[in-house]
């Protein structure tokens, strides 16, 4: 870290609390008078210690005794792009009839690999593949921005790591942020200044938010049946301050 000595304490510092020091080269980051030290240190862990680059000291008319520092961080998170779901049903009615139709009863015995060769076969002619689209998301939306309100929201609503995303999100009554993204951009663009275009986009909000709130089908289902009208809720005044009051929804 340019320092020429080194001192156990940092080093144990930097194992113990699973941090990196990130500095580089020998420029002095405190100078006063004819007195150099390299006191300030930047920590990173060891996912943000892969994207720091070029890191330096800055020297220069500061008005302090302490030397800017400089660092880059790279963003390495790719956006998820829209893609397609496909969805298999099968078709009952046809499974029967073509079942009936390949197993007569005044057919002898078959052998147990040809059975599975025709039932499997069956089963695929009688399979209907439907494409899917997922939700409309902003391109740079991904699991990570997620996971950060998510983060958040846990502290937020003082809730066990084990809830989810969307059930956080009721319970706070907080927007997810790619509809907060829109709401706001969708102000911006109409100069939305005015109170009623507030009201206004922030309907179009808790619309939004009630029909994804509807379509979750596998997560926060508790939480879904305790509350099914997200904007009765977010209005609700009791809903805050209720100690207990997340572990019970």
């Amino acid at each position: 870290m340019g320092n020429q000595r080194h001192y156990r304490t940092g080093s144990g510092l930097e194992g113990t609390a699973g941090l990196n020091a990130i500095n580089v080269g020998d420029t002095p980051t405190f100078e006063r008078g004819n007195s150099r030290s390299h006191i300030d240190i930047t920590w990173a862990t060891n996912d943000i210690t892969e994207r720091v680059q070029d890191w330096k000291v800055l020297r220069g008319e500061f008005f302090t005794f302490h030397n800017h520092i400089y660092f880059e961080i790279t963003n390495k998170i790719e956006c998820r792009r829209r893609t397609k779901r496909v969805r298999r049903f099968l078709d009952k009615a046809r499974f029967v009839q073509m079942k009936k139709n390949q197993f007569s009863p005044s057919e002898e015995k078959t052998s147990p690999s040809e059975f599975i060769d025709r039932l499997s076969r069956i089963n695929r002619e009688c399979t209907i593949s439907v494409a899917e689209e997922h939700r409309d998301v902003p391109y740079w939306w991904n699991g990570d921005v997620e996971w950060t309100q998510r983060n958040v929201l846990l502290r937020v609503a003082s809730a066990f790591r084990t809830v989810s995303a969307s059930a956080l999100q009721t319970i706070t009554g907080i927007l997810p942020i790619d509809l907060m993204v829109q709401e706001r951009a969708a102000l911006y663009l109409q100069d939305g200044d005015d109170k009623r275009l507030r009201e206004e986009a922030r309907q179009q909000s808790l619309e939004a938010r009630q029909a994804r709130w509807n379509s979750e089908s596998v997560k926060a289902q508790w939480t879904k049946h305790l509350i099914k009208d997200i904007k009765a809720w977010v209005m609700c005044a009791q809903r805050r301050g209720r100690p207990g009051g997340t572990q019970k929804v």
